[in-house]
């Protein structure tokens, strides 16, 4: 068995998955984290709410720099290989300058996807995946909780070339908004999605820990301190007793 991972940005397969990541490694299964929004920013003037992004990461203009590093980082704790997409962060689109950007607050992030994007960007994505994506891959995709736009993108493309391919999706539940929205599992669970669940060992307990800790620029959006992170990720896990991934009904379309 190979795993891929699509990770809307840098830190979230880290986050939603990084035990499993290693255990997956571990049993001698490679393991590669596709990062989609790992582009370059576009050479425009930045948004009021990209700046604001960029001080509290502490990372001035490099933050895909900075972001890029921390990541290398933390793909080398989970044993996995990494790869990069062209994409900007959704704080960055679109790349034309005379082009108001697309999502300027919290609120526009946590959104609808921009009716452009839903057309280019997603077809645009899914084509790359339909080139891309190994025969006999297990394909693991985020399955949206939180509703991030970023999120979205990625699923939407994913499913749509699993469907040009024939082949079948799992998905991970986005921490950390799995733990704080514990009702958008259960709605998924009421859909008849089913868990597949995974042991995950005190090894991958602790590099799950540490992938995440690998991210210095973002422990802030989420925790006081690394510590803080410890407990959350000790608590989530023992939880499930380890991790699922979940397995959609025969005749789920998925966001379409």
């Amino acid at each position: 068995m190979q795993w891929i991972f699509l990770s809307p940005h840098f830190d979230d397969i880290a986050l939603s998955c990084g035990g499993l990541v290693w255990e997956c490694s571990a049993a001698g299964e490679p393991a590669s984290v596709w990062t989609v929004c790992a582009g370059k920013p576009p050479q425009r003037e930045f948004s009021d709410y990209a700046k604001l992004h960029h001080e509290r990461w502490e990372t001035g203009t490099q933050a895909v720099e900075h972001r890029r590093e921390e990541d290398r980082a933390s793909c080398e704790i989970m044993h996995a290989s990494h790869r990069y997409f062209n994409i900007p962060d959704c704080i960055y689109r679109p790349r034309r300058k005379n082009i108001p950007h697309y999502y300027t607050s919290g609120i526009d992030i946590f959104g609808a996807v921009h009716p452009a994007e839903r057309k280019n960007l997603v077809n645009r994505l899914s084509q790359l995946f339909i080139r891309e994506f190994p025969p006999g891959t297990q394909i693991v995709c985020p399955l949206t909780l939180g509703n991030h736009v970023d999120h979205q993108i990625t699923r939407l493309a994913a499913e749509r070339a699993a469907r040009h391919l024939g082949v079948s999706l799992l998905y991970y539940a986005d921490y950390p908004y799995a733990a704080q929205q514990p009702e958008q599992i259960a709605s998924y669970q009421h859909q008849g999605w089913e868990c597949v669940h995974f042991k995950i060992s005190q090894g991958g307990l602790e590099a799950w820990y540490a992938s995440i800790s690998a991210y210095h620029t973002q422990i802030s959006t989420f925790w006081a301190d690394l510590e803080n992170l410890r407990k959350d990720i000790w608590a989530y896990a023992e939880g499930q007793n380890g991790l699922c991934l979940w397995k959609p009904p025969e005749k789920s379309q998925g966001l379409v």
